[in-house]
């Protein structure tokens, strides 16, 4: 028989996991149906990206929350100090160098492993609970 406290866990895993499928479903919903030439048209935000910039943001992100729940999970975390507008840049101007097929790919694919490596957590922490929600369902929705 599961606790109490593990019972709350897997809720609170599955509400999480729950909030990014829609946060996901939403913005996949509203890009399904552009043409590649539209996704790399400026203007989806107030600094003037393309869709497809915002998409790699999202997707460099979340490779990096995929890294740091794998981290927490295996009890290697460390909180790191980084300059966030400097990753944001770094991440933009790689982004210019791909075709839309490519961020899209890589956007898929960090967000399948960081679901694998949420699902895989025994215990949620706080850091962890941070770095799924805040790049996810929140991260989505700012942009």
């Amino acid at each position: 028989m599961k606790s109490q406290k593990g019972t709350r866990h897997m809720d609170r895993k599955q509400e999480l996991i729950n909030a990014e499928e829609k946060s996901f479903d939403d913005l996949h919903d509203l890009i399904e149906g552009l043409s590649d030439e539209q996704m790399e048209l400026p203007g989806a935000n107030d600094d003037d990206w393309s869709i497809k910039d915002v998409i790699w943001h999202l997707g460099c992100w979340t490779a990096a929350a995929a890294n740091a729940i794998e981290q927490i999970r295996l009890g290697t975390y460390t909180d790191e100090d980084y300059d966030t507008d400097q990753r944001n840049l770094d991440w933009f101007e790689q982004g210019q160098a791909l075709d839309m097929p490519t961020v899209r790919a890589e956007w898929m694919a960090a967000r399948q492993r960081c679901l694998q490596e949420w699902s895989a957590l025994e215990e949620i922490t706080p850091e962890a609970e941070e770095w799924f929600f805040e790049i996810g369902p929140e991260h989505v929705e700012d942009h």
